[in-house]
């Protein structure tokens, strides 16, 4: 038998969505598309589902003997890997976040925003406190 771990298993999970999104898109964008706009169409509940997903994939990824500030780097990874996808597109995201309210936007992101605030501070206690 395999030996897989926790780790190993969300990379598969992660692999096969990329791949599969990566096969439809080039077959038929349309298709990712409509898939897409379906599961956003309740957006509570993407949001709900996704919130309940990251906070059980943190917890694997913290009993799996990974830290916070070894997340955090990984995120950075991945934070400047989408900033350079994104590049292409600045002038488009950037217009339409200037013409958001961002008052009305911050209430409703808070969450959002407080979770980001607790893991920042988590990492700076890791670093300093614990580190």
């Amino acid at each position: 038998m395999l030996d897989i771990s926790t780790i190993d298993v969300l990379a598969i999970i992660l692999i096969a969505i990329a791949v599969i999104k990566i096969i439809v898109f080039l077959y038929k964008p349309s298709i990712w598309f409509n898939i897409i706009e379906n599961i956003y169409k309740a957006p509570l509940v993407v949001s709900v589902v996704g919130s309940i997903c990251s906070v059980t994939t943190l917890y694997l990824l913290i009993k799996s003997g990974i830290t916070i500030v070894e997340i955090l780097a990984v995120s950075l990874f991945l934070m400047l890997l989408m900033i350079t996808g994104c590049a292409n597109y600045a002038d488009q995201i950037v217009g339409w976040a200037k013409g958001q309210n961002i008052a009305f936007m911050i209430k409703r992101l808070w969450i959002y925003s407080l979770a980001w605030v607790l893991l920042i501070i988590w990492g700076i206690l890791e670093l300093t406190v614990i580190g």
